[in-house]
Parts: structure tokens; sequence; C-alpha cells
């Protein structure tokens, strides 16, 4: 083996691991982040009983008032802004996995980049790589499509232009992998329990994600990044901690799957 493909190889086992250290913080950021609203409701119990112990109209309101921002306003944002952060992420790994694949092929002609991390992934088939070819790919697709819906006018369907297209994605749960989808299927789950849902109708439909979505997208995207890296790094002693450093997949040579909450 050369010594540049050696750098090579050192270099993408590097960008693989910190990108999986990183992802695999976040989604542990993300699963725990709903703990905040269960503070702020025994907070908000505490204040209703210290500051109206006798009731009344005022207390009524409040307790009303805040419910809905515990319970439904509180709950949409963190499970928005934790996909936003996955996803923002893994863009910037994406940028920097190109950037190296291009500094250690300079003889490989660039051809003109486009916008976005699509843009990003095509160019990586001029370097071997198989962006398209990955068990995640179609739901790191979705990922961006329902980030990009919700980034404009909170979710609209009425102004978003891939709105078709991303109605089908999410009426056939192609936010969740195969597997997933499977399973969902044999236990009979209902769409109402789904973790991506289209609400309203008509000029009123809108897209809602739950925080459980955005838990299961950071780990599709951990994932990705990754096989990505693994098709570019054929020299599994050169990658970073084999079965990702867990103890137990170490032992019985699988890989793990982390805290199962997508029943």
């Amino acid at each position: 083996m050369s010594l540049l493909k050696l750098n090579l190889y050192f270099l993408l086992g590097e960008l693989e691991w910190n990108a999986f250290r990183e992802l695999n913080d976040v989604a542990d950021y993300v699963y725990k982040s709903p703990r905040l609203l269960e503070h702020e409701k025994d907070l908000e119990r505490w204040k209703l009983a210290t500051y109206f112990p006798e009731g009344g109209p005022t207390a009524d309101l409040r307790e009303h008032l805040e419910s809905v921002k515990l319970n439904q306003t509180f709950p949409r944002l963190i499970a928005t802004a934790n996909l936003f952060l996955s996803l923002s992420v893994f863009e910037n790994h994406v940028f920097s996995l190109l950037r190296v694949l291009q500094e250690q092929n300079p003889t490989v002609p660039r051809e003109g980049l486009g916008q976005g991390v699509a843009a990003h992934l095509k160019a990586m088939k001029a370097y071997g790589a198989e962006p398209y070819h990955q068990p995640q790919y179609e739901q790191v697709l979705v990922a961006l499509s329902i980030r990009n819906c919700l980034m404009h006018a909170k979710g609209s369907l009425a102004v978003f232009r891939q709105a078709e297209a991303l109605r089908t994605q999410v009426n056939h749960r192609r936010f969740l992998g195969p597997d997933l989808r499977k399973r969902r299927f044999e236990l009979g789950r209902s769409p109402a329990e789904d973790e991506v849902m289209i609400e309203g109708t008509g000029l009123d439909e809108r897209l809602v994600i739950t925080n459980s979505y955005a838990h299961i997208a950071c780990s599709d995207l951990r994932d990705y990044f990754c096989a990505l890296c693994g098709t570019l790094n054929p020299n599994t002693a050169l990658r970073p901690m084999p079965s990702y450093m867990h103890p137990r997949a170490l032992s019985t040579g699988r890989r793990p799957q982390g805290r199962d909450t997508r029943k």
C-alpha cells in the first residue's frame, strides 16, 4: 500500500470516528432534551399551588396557557430544533469528507459543484464512494425534505414545492427504515401514532414531527455517514474502533443498535 493511500485511509478513519462520536453525542442529547419539560411541569405545579392556593379563574387561565406551552408548543419546538441540529452536524461532516477526497486526489477532475448536501454526495462518486447504495440513503433524503418543509412557514405544505412527494413519503412511512416499517405493519400500529404526520386539511395542511423522529433521524444520519466512509476505506484495520466501540458488540461481532425507542 502506498503512503498516499495509507494517509487517505488514515484521514477517512479519523473523519468517520469524529462524525460517529459527534452524531452519537447529538443523538443522546436529542433523546434526553425533553426531560427539560418534565422539570418545567413540576415547577409549574409548584407555582400553581404556591401562588394560587385557593384556585379560581386566574389559576385556571394560567394552568391552561402553561399546559398548551408545555404539552404542545415546546415539544414541537424541541423536536424541530433537534432535527435541524442533527442535519447541520451531518452536513458539516459530508462537506469535510468531500474536501478531504478532493485534496487527496488532485488528479481527479472536479466538476461544477452544486449547492447542498445532495450535490456533495453526488460529487463523491468520482472518488469511488457509493452514496446511493447505503441502507439509510432513502431516510437521509426524507430527513432533508422534512427539514426543508419545516424551515418554510412552519411546515405548511401549501408553500412547499415538493409537497406531493413529501406527502407520499410520509404516508408510506419512508422516514423509517425497511425493518422498522415492517415491524410497525406487523404490530398494526396506527399512523396517528407516527413520529411524522400531516395535520389539517386544504391550505391548513401542516407537517409535524415528534422528538422521537429527530432521534431516529440522527441515528440514521450517523450510520449512513459511517457506511459511506466504509465504501471509501476498505482497510478495516485503519477504521476507528471496530463495531463503534461498543464492548458487547466487540465480543459478539455485532454492531450495537443503541437504545430502541421505536416500537
